[in-house]
């Protein structure tokens, strides 16, 4: 099968699929950042050695690196590995990348988290299979089995 035949098989999965995937991964990642915004309070304070005040503001500041870390970590070594996201995964959904239909690497990943990331500070979307962005496709019966 030849580039072009494989391209024309690439098509995107439904919005609403695509947008419960997303919520998703975003309750996942938000629920890793609290849960260590508040290991990081609870530990401040166990000891009486921090005042409340200040543990509130440090717990507070480790919830957004918790979330950037994790949530690099999950959109490009995890899906890597495994083909899809938490949110993808729970609603059958995989990437591919849009020109040939094979599974993306770690590297284009990583590259296609750093496009969105610029994307979200810029207030703009980054588009599904464009820009080179993964495509997000309805996952075969065969590619299950590796999950």
């Amino acid at each position: 099968m030849n580039v072009v035949d494989r391209r024309q098989r690439v098509r995107p999965a439904g919005h609403l699929r695509r947008g419960v995937a997303l919520v998703l991964d975003l309750v996942l990642h938000a629920l890793v950042g609290a849960v260590v915004g508040v290991v990081v309070y609870v530990v401040q304070t166990a000891g009486q050695s921090v005042p409340p005040n200040a543990a509130e503001g440090t717990a507070g500041f480790a919830v957004i690196p918790a979330w950037l870390v994790f949530s690099f970590v999950h959109r490009t070594a995890i899906q890597a590995r495994f083909h899809a996201t938490f949110g993808k995964w729970m609603t059958g959904l995989c990437v591919v990348r849009p020109e040939d239909g094979t599974w993306p690497s770690f590297g284009y990943l990583v590259k296609a988290w750093f496009r969105s990331a610029g994307a979200a500070l810029q207030s703009d979307t980054a588009t599904d299979g464009e820009d080179g962005m993964p495509a997000v496709v309805r996952r075969q019966s065969e590619s299950f089995d590796t999950l």
